[in-house]
């Protein structure tokens, strides 16, 4: 696996100033937008997204935009912000988020024992005044963050979940504690007292934001289990000497012992020992990965049986495992489409809650039956108080939380959370032939020279030829040529032409080797042209090494397929996506290979230039297109199609310009991304017509729509336990993305 490319993709995922910011005060979606705006009209502030499930903000912005200016926004709408330093570092709890247990407790308790008190009969004078002072001092305690956020919002002219509960829960207490004041006065109709509603409500909205807070800590455990990999010391090597010292002071160069079962505290180099070592957690693969000298460690990953050195590579924050929680938490903390429509809609959500309140109160007052004052502020307390824009705002957040985390755990990368739904959608997935079909790792498998001339000098040459080229197929003759213990002469005025061939001079005679076309283009005579086509039916791709005006013979090279490419193919397939391959190889190979894995359709003999032409070709016919491929060719591809996956060996320049990167070196990983993308694509969608459908419904009937025909009232309590459990289900239905399992 290609390791430093995670390093180039946190640099071009984070290539423009980006700051992040810890918001407190949030309640509900609706404040998503306002603080959105207010970042928004900072200058020099091109992009903001606040994250509601985290209650965070991402800022990107120009180099002049300060974190006091940002900060100083929020404060004006109505928030309090601080700048997060370091978003691997730990997962942020709010201080507002997720009430004491306390809370939950003394209001529903008391709430509980003024029922009771309630059924024993008429309520009398003494004992409303005991309940409203009792009622009043466990609202100043469990209550005064509602009525501090509602205060705040007040104070801005806007308006909030917590504006809602707090008129709600205030119109209940005000209201009773008037009855306790004027009960002489009042008609035995009109004596109702609504202390025990207040608090009982209050209860569950504080028993619905522990359970809520807890909930949306599971749908972090991908980032939480990422963390944890990291252990907290080392034993390094210092003058003959083990030291076990913090992971924080470690520096490049130093040495490290690993002994069986300890955790790889940062990245390096195997300088002694071997043993195999758990990768799964990182990539998704469940076999050890066998380790010796000169390999890459990476930091996080298990020892399992070996003891072994490894010198320091990187440590801090330039370790993958670093950049990897990096990556996934920018990721989190963007937004696709149907979190942006979520976030409008809640903008307008509590001022329309507000105004169905008012008329459902004059409503019940004009038309409603005897005692109307009761009937009033009973369904208007229940439209108050079920209305819950907080599912709203939760609902798309968390599954992409608890999605790209999940990815993450299976070795899969998402740069962009509108991936989740792009990949969910795709119609045609285009695959590169060579390290994304095949290992990647051709071999020479026959060599066929004119007569005359010897196979070793012949074998020679193409490797003299071949040694400054970085193709798979070039590797393949130099590794054969070592092989044999054959040395290369030195090329001079070497030029490459990609998809085509190389050319050289080599003691003052210029050789070529290449495809078909490359000796056409040359017009050299090729004699060993049937012979190739022949070889490429069966699989293998011909090169052909031509001297003077001829060519002199031709290596035939294959490369095995990847042991699980034929299965991950025919699970895309299952899955109703048509899967396209395409190649720079000869014609015959791509047609032998296409059969082998069941592939209908292929480009064969495709010029890297022309890659990103076939992909808008199929675009162009209205289908969604991803492309996977590994190469510094693929790139142009990988940045054209809808959704590109750079799987895990790829060139740094492939990994820059794909939307996913695989870490495995599998096409398994592939089916992985499809299948998760459209498991959390589906719970999105669930998440925000079951917070639609819930307030559609449940307003009016608070309302009293069904009143007339049936008679039902929904009583505030209820509304409340309603409004409080809405949101967990929304974040527990997301949780359910954790047990997703890979094809693998």
């Amino acid at each position: 696996m290609c390791y430093d490319s995670l390093f180039v993709i946190h640099e071009v995922v984070f290539n423009m100033p980006i700051q992040y910011l810890d918001i407190h005060g949030m309640s509900c979606a609706s404040c998503v937008n306002k603080i959105e705006k207010a970042l928004q009209k900072v200058p020099g502030v091109s992009q903001a997204s606040v994250h509601f499930a985290e209650q965070s903000a991402r800022v990107e912005s120009d180099a002049s935009v300060s974190s006091e200016a940002l900060i100083e926004a929020v404060k004006k709408a109505g928030y309090h912000a601080e700048v997060h330093q370091a978003m691997h570092d730990s997962m942020h709890h709010h201080e507002h988020a997720a009430p004491s247990w306390l809370k939950v407790i003394l209001p529903g308790i008391f709430g509980a024992l003024f029922m009771f008190q309630g059924m024993l009969g008429a309520p009398q004078q003494w004992m409303g005044g005991v309940e409203s002072i009792l009622t009043l001092i466990i609202l100043i305690y469990a209550a005064s963050s509602i009525y501090s956020n509602a205060f705040k919002a007040l104070k801005s002219f806007s308006t909030t979940m917590d504006s809602l509960i707090a008129i709600g829960i205030g119109a209940a207490w005000l209201y009773s504690t008037g009855v306790t004041i004027f009960m002489a006065y009042l008609p035995l109709q009109a004596i109702h007292l609504y202390f025990e509603s207040a608090l009982i409500i209050l209860a569950f909205i504080n028993l619905g934001g522990i359970l809520e807070e807890r909930a949306k800590g599971k749908a972090s455990s991908a980032i939480m289990a990422l963390l944890a990999l990291r252990p907290k010391t080392a034993t390094i090597l210092r003058e003959g000497q083990e030291i076990e010292i913090e992971i924080e002071a470690l520096q490049v160069s130093d040495v490290i012992r690993i002994h069986p079962g300890e955790s790889i505290p940062v990245d390096g180099t195997v300088v002694d020992g071997e043993s195999y070592v758990d990768e799964s957690m990182l990539t998704g693969e469940a076999l050890p990965a066998h380790k010796k000298l000169g390999d890459h460690v990476i930091g996080g990953t298990l020892n399992s049986t070996g003891t072994f050195l490894f010198k320091v590579t990187e440590v801090g924050e330039k370790t993958v495992l670093s950049k990897m929680i990096e990556l996934v938490r920018e990721a989190q903390s963007t937004k696709p489409k149907l979190a942006r429509l979520a976030d409008q809609i809640s903008a307008y959500f509590v001022p329309a809650v507000m105004i169905i309140a008012i008329v459902t109160v004059i409503a019940w007052l004009y038309f409603g039956p005897p005692p109307a004052w009761i009937y009033a502020l009973s369904t208007g307390m229940a439209v108050l108080i079920i209305a819950c824009p907080c599912a709203l705002g939760l609902a798309i957040p968390t599954s992409v939380m608890v999605g790209i985390g999940k990815a993450a755990q299976l070795g899969i990368l998402i740069k962009q959370s509108e991936v989740l739904q792009q990949a969910a959608g795709l119609d045609v997935i285009v695959l590169d032939k060579t390290g994304t079909i095949t290992l990647g790792q051709p071999q020479v498998i026959e060599i066929q020279v004119a007569s005359g001339i010897d196979h070793l000098q012949f074998l020679a040459l193409a490797a003299s030829l071949e040694q400054y080229s970085e193709h798979p197929l070039a590797q393949a003759i130099l590794n054969e040529a070592e092989k044999k213990g054959l040395s290369v002469l030195k090329a001079e005025e070497f030029q490459a032409e990609s998809g085509y061939g190389v050319q050289a001079r080599i003691e003052r005679e210029v050789y070529y080797l290449g495809n078909a076309a490359w000796m056409d283009q040359n017009k050299l005579d090729n004699p060993w042209l049937n012979q190739g086509e022949q070889a490429a039916v069966a699989g293998k791709t011909p090169l052909y090494l031509a001297h003077g005006k001829a060519v002199l013979g031709m290596i035939l090279v294959a490369d095995p397929l990847k042991p699980d490419s034929l299965i991950a193919i025919k699970h895309l397939q299952k899955l109703g996506i048509e899967v396209v391959m395409m190649t720079g190889d000869h014609a015959g190979v791509a047609a032998a290979i296409a059969k082998e894995v069941g592939i209908k359709q292929f480009f064969a003999e495709v010029k890297p230039k022309d890659k990103s032409g076939y992909i808008q070709s199929l675009q162009k016919q209205g289908k969604k297109v991803g492309m996977v491929g590994d190469g510094i060719n693929d790139a142009p591809a990988l940045a054209q199609a809808n959704v590109g996956f750079a799987i895990g060996v790829g060139t740094d320049v492939a990994i820059q310009s794909a939307a996913v990167t695989l870490i495995r070196n599998s096409l398994i990983s592939v089916v992985d991304a499809v299948l998760l993308s459209k498991a959390t694509t589906r719970n999105m969608k669930q998440n925000l017509s079951g917070a639609f459908v819930y307030n559609l419904l449940a307003i009016p009937i608070a309302a009293g729509v069904l009143y007339p025909e049936i008679h039902l009232l929904l009583n505030p309590m209820i509304a409340g336990a309603a409004m409080a459990f809405s949101s967990v289900t929304v974040v527990s239905n997301a949780n359910r993305l954790r047990f997703f399992k890979s094809k693998s």
